[in-house]
């Protein structure tokens, strides 16, 4: 038995010691939690950028409810807030 192995076979059954954090599980467990918070990151981006399009289509009905109050100025402003946030 080697130095290492047998550091490692003593840390593992140490009590209170948890061997799934053992050096052969360290990377994997890395991995995953770093994959979780990259995807928690992404789903967040797509919810930011929904967010955007929501206020937009919101100014686009009160550009219309204006509209048709005969307040154009207001309606206007809308419109083009409207259009700064979601372009597409």
């Amino acid at each position: 038995m080697t130095h290492a192995s047998s550091v490692i076979s003593a840390s593992a059954t140490r009590p209170g010691s948890k061997p799934w954090l053992t050096p052969g599980w360290a990377g994997p467990l890395r991995f995953a939690g770093r994959a979780s918070a990259f995807a928690a990151l992404l789903i967040l981006a797509a919810g930011l950028s929904g967010c955007s399009k929501l206020k937009a289509r919101d100014l686009l009905n009160k550009g219309v409810a204006a509209y048709k109050n005969a307040q154009y100025d207001t309606a206007i402003e809308d419109f083009k807030q409207a259009k700064d946030l979601d372009p597409g």
